[in-house]
């Protein structure tokens, strides 16, 4: 039986962004270098299947000098634990705590309204999302090889799958399998054979099943949870920002999904953004949002989902007349967010005493675009977009600009834009 044990353990899946009155023209160029500190490269949350053989060792020496809970044909549930976080430490837990034993013998355990077919079911109550079980046949009693098929079921006498089965053979190693929980509820977990298959007097089974929660629920900054998912699905997580800034939405890399923001009724404030990396939205201190999350289908049971909120100081006008001063360099750069849902712009000046050749320069993240314009007085002189995910924009005379007040704007694009900013002017 050890020998079975970490064979069955070391296959586990770890549930692991112009200016001048007399004509002179600003040009603009971009680049995607990163200005901030935030990483630019994909989202490392990754659920995927891992080597966890290092847990092995110790949990089947504990398992020798204990008894493992032989579940019978009879009543009884079967403890399936919920995986909430993806990390590996959390997952040996469970998957220590949740090895079990499905025993049937091929006299005595005939299935209710059924024709040669012997087998045992033990209830467990599922949310709704999948449970993935890792089972392998550990013994059998009789003449011949075994085999099984086990999954999850609507009833004791297994005639109605949730999700279909998996074949489990004796010599054959550990069986992965991962069944698409449709709704919250009491479920069957259990294996069956059939006379005409298998000779076998009595089959153990020895699995572990961790269920992965499909359910929607309220996040918190940093800190990661997985969602079981299986087939296209549709969740709604709420978020309150703690902090005004913006916030930086992660799903694992591999699922492709698409991520909206909306309000706390589910009012769009974003479009839907492809998940191919992180995704940056500008929010407000003390605001609930939901995050709509639309994932496809997906063989791995799940993905995994982090909202972080990062704050932004800022000193902005909400007007030109209520511009702020932004002085000389880069050192004296001003940050700022646009808000989701908010037509707010954010407005700057300063002022030249003599001609000089200028530059403007913004960096930031953002979900769609922002915009950055340049005015002198009245007169909207040029703009320029600063692209999604970390990028810079720089706005350059093509010559020496004027003396006078010029005013910079921070706006959306349109209404779906949000996102944070760094900007500051040198001279050329």
């Amino acid at each position: 039986m050890k020998k079975k044990i970490g064979k069955l353990i070391a296959g586990l899946i770890v549930l692991t962004m112009v200016i001048s009155s007399t004509g002179l023209a600003f040009a603009d160029k971009e680049s995607t270098e990163n200005p901030n500190s935030e990483p630019t490269s994909q989202s490392s949350l990754k659920l995927e299947i891992q080597d966890v053989s290092k847990a092995a060792t110790n949990l089947e020496n504990t398992l020798e000098t204990e008894n493992i809970t032989r579940l019978g044909d009879a009543a009884g549930s079967i403890a399936v634990p919920i995986w909430k976080t993806g990390t590996e430490s959390e997952l040996e837990s469970l998957i220590y705590n949740n090895i079990s034993y499905i025993s049937y013998a091929m006299s005595g355990n005939t299935l209710s309204g059924t024709y040669d077919k012997y087998g045992a079911a033990k209830t467990a109550y599922l949310p709704k999302g999948t449970v993935i079980i890792y089972a392998m046949v550990d013994e059998c009693n009789g003449e011949y090889a075994a085999d099984a098929y086990l999954g999850v079921f609507r009833d004791a006498n297994m005639t109605s799958t949730v999700d279909g089965t998996i074949n489990v053979i004796e010599d054959r190693g550990a069986t992965f399998g991962v069944f698409n929980v449709p709704a919250s509820g009491t479920y069957y977990i259990g294996a069956y054979s059939n006379k005409s298959n298998n000779d076998a007097k009595q089959i153990d089974i020895l699995l572990s099943a961790v269920s992965v929660s499909g359910l929607d629920r309220t996040v918190y900054s940093g800190s990661q949870i997985s969602v079981g998912q299986k087939t296209p699905q549709t969740n709604y997580f709420t978020f309150t920002a703690t902090k005004n800034g913006y916030i930086k939405v992660e799903l694992s890399e591999d699922i492709k999904g698409r991520v909206t923001l909306c309000s706390s009724s589910k009012k769009a404030l974003s479009d839907r953004s492809a998940a191919t990396r992180y995704i940056v939205y500008g929010v407000k201190k003390g605001t609930k949002y939901t995050i709509r999350v639309e994932a496809p289908t997906n063989s791995s049971g799940g993905y995994n989902f982090k909202v972080t909120n990062v704050g932004i100081k800022e000193s902005s006008g909400s007007s030109k007349s209520k511009a702020k001063t932004i002085s000389r360099g880069s050192s004296k750069a001003k940050s700022g967010t646009i808000v989701a849902g908010s037509s707010t712009s954010d407005w700057y000046k300063f002022k030249l005493t003599k001609k000089k050749a200028v530059k403007i320069v913004m960096s930031g993240a953002t979900n769609k675009s922002i915009k950055v314009s340049i005015y002198k007085g009245s007169k909207l002189i040029k703009s320029s977009k600063l692209n999604s995910y970390h990028s810079k924009v720089t706005l350059t005379s093509n010559g020496k600009l004027a003396k006078g007040t010029y005013y910079i704007k921070i706006s959306r694009t349109d209404k779906y834009s949000s996102g944070y900013y760094k900007c500051y002017w040198n001279y050329r």
